[in-house]
């Protein structure tokens, strides 16, 4: 008899410990959604304008997503939020093609919006880019790799070595 007082004391302290938990949670999800927010008003529209690199804005979108800790489900209407002009329109049209996927909407932005032009300067700076006198190869060969994603997503392993070698220095190809 004298235990039951003692188990509705423990059980009550244990209620009260899951509350606990479940408002720190939620305290933490709004904050988490507030910096998103914040993040995300903070970053540059993307309007597909022709000076705008969508490679160049996805980087900086994915950090802010990353940092907060946004799952990719998630990603694409968050990303679509800051979209501009044509951009917007795009995503308009292309909502249910992309189906919410993050990868999808990635690859379509990028197609749409890398301008002919900008593809022709990135092959022109990819087979012109030399590993410099006193480059660091570390260096050189992340901006070949940047060079190859932004030419193409897609392209092979091979491809990709074939470029970092050509730029090489004699002492180290």
């Amino acid at each position: 008899a004298q235990r039951q007082p003692l188990i509705d004391q423990y059980d009550h302290k244990q209620e009260e410990k899951k509350r606990q938990r479940e408002e720190r949670k939620e305290m933490t999800l709004s904050l988490q959604n507030l910096l998103l927010s914040k993040s995300v008003q903070g970053a540059e529209p993307f309007s597909g304008a022709d000076d705008q690199d969508p490679s160049d804005w996805l980087d900086e979108i994915e950090t802010i997503l990353a940092i907060a800790n946004v799952k990719d489900d998630a990603r694409t209407p968050i990303a679509a939020q800051c979209l501009s002009g044509d951009a917007a329109k795009w995503y308009k049209q292309a909502k249910a093609t992309i189906d919410g996927s993050w990868t999808t909407f990635k690859e379509e932005l990028i197609t749409t919006f890398t301008a002919t032009t900008q593809k022709l300067n990135i092959s022109t700076k990819l087979q012109n880019r030399r590993q410099g006198l006193n480059e660091p190869v570390q260096s050189y060969y992340f901006d070949v790799l940047g060079l190859c994603t932004k030419l193409d997503h897609r392209m092979g392993e091979e491809q990709k070595l074939l470029h970092l070698q050509r730029g090489l220095k004699l002492s180290l190809a």
